[in-house]
Formats: C-alpha cells, structure tokens, sequence
C-alpha cells in the first residue's frame, strides 16, 4: 500500500468516527478543523517515520518523509520542524540547505521543542555566536533534555558565552549524570580528579613556603 493511501485512509477512518460518535455535533467549523488537524499531525509524525525507514510495507525513501515533514511543518508542528531541519542540514531526502534548517530548528526552539532548542545552541556555537547558544540551551536543558544539560554544564565549565562558575557546571552536569549519561558521569570525576590535584598542590606550596 502506498504512502498516500495509508493517510487518505487514515483520514477518512477520522471524519467516520466523528459521524458515529457524533464528536463534532454542535461544533463550529473551526473547531472541526483544529480537532482534525490535531489528529492529522500526529500521524504524519508516525507516517513520515515509516516513510523514512521503510516500515510496514511502505517503500523507503527520504523524499516522501520529507515531503509530510513539510506538511506537518505548515501545520505548526514543532517536532516536523527538528526533523525536517535535520534533513536540510544533512541533504537528506531535499537539496542541502543550512540556511532552512537553521530557520526551522529557531522556529521549533521558539515553540519550546528541547531538542531544537538544543541543536539550534550547538549550530549557533559553532557559528561564534556564544550567548545565543547558551540562552537557548539553558531553555533546552531547563526543560529536562540530557544533552542540553550537558552541553550548558560544559559551556560554564569553559566560560564560553557567560562566566565561569565550576558550582553550578557541576550541578548540571549532576542533573544529567543522575540520567546515566556518561559524558556527565566522567565530567564529574574529571572535575573531582582535577580539584584533588589542585589540593595537591596547594600543600606542596604552602609546605615550601613554610620550609
């Protein structure tokens, strides 16, 4: 079965059971249409996955997953945005466009998606722009997204885009070292390895200078 008949008869499998429960009896026509587009985005994001990977029979292929991608992006669904923003900064199923994908990760981050916001940090990081990445990943890592804590731990950590302050590095990297996420968990030790040797030293020289 092809991609568009899946969705063809997915849609009219909604408008049937709306006739038959009578969901949308005594509702405006706007209503009707913001229930059934709520419906509709959430199975273009499990349809446009199939798609991708080549699921349930359907035929694989990037270009037909980024074509709902746009779809579900022009019915404001940030999820659709991160992922079609990946596949323009990859060239993945549409021509490679960095300028789109950063467009699309900003307007998912500014719809609070955690992952755009924390791949819209890095992107802007890269790009030299230190105090965007960090005001976007603290937004990203605020929400609970693990690589975003551990991003926001290491720009702290490095005084990269706002003052160095070890106390608070160490707090989020805690927040996702507690996840299991391993990058924070070896932080951690690095800064505890790195604090015992600083002790250290600060014997010696007081034992040197009392000498």
């Amino acid at each position: 079965m092809s991609l568009r008949r899946c969705l063809r008869r997915r849609l009219r499998g909604y408008v049937a059971s709306a006739r038959v429960s009578g969901a949308y009896v005594g509702a405006t026509f706007d209503r009707r249409r913001r229930r059934l587009r709520a419906y509709f985005v959430r199975d273009l994001r499990t349809y446009d996955l199939r798609a991708h990977a080549g699921d349930y029979g359907l035929v694989k292929s990037a270009k037909k997953a980024a074509k709902l991608y746009k779809r579900a992006v022009e019915l404001g669904n940030a999820d659709a945005m991160t992922q079609l923003g990946d596949m323009y900064m990859n060239g993945d199923g549409v021509k490679w466009n960095k300028k789109k994908a950063m467009q699309l990760f900003r307007a998912a981050a500014e719809n609070d998606n955690a992952i755009a916001q924390a791949k819209l940090a890095i992107y802007l990081c890269e790009e030299g722009d230190l105090a965007g990445s960090v005001s976007f990943v603290t937004r990203s890592a605020e929400q609970g997204f693990t690589v975003a804590e551990h991003f926001l731990g290491r720009r702290i950590e490095d005084g990269e885009g706002v003052e160095v302050d070890l106390d608070e590095a160490r707090r989020w990297y805690a927040r996702a070292a507690a996840k299991g996420y391993e990058p924070s968990i070896n932080a951690l030790a690095r800064l505890d390895r790195e604090a015992r040797e600083a002790e250290s030293e600060r014997v010696a020289a007081d034992l040197l200078r009392d000498a």
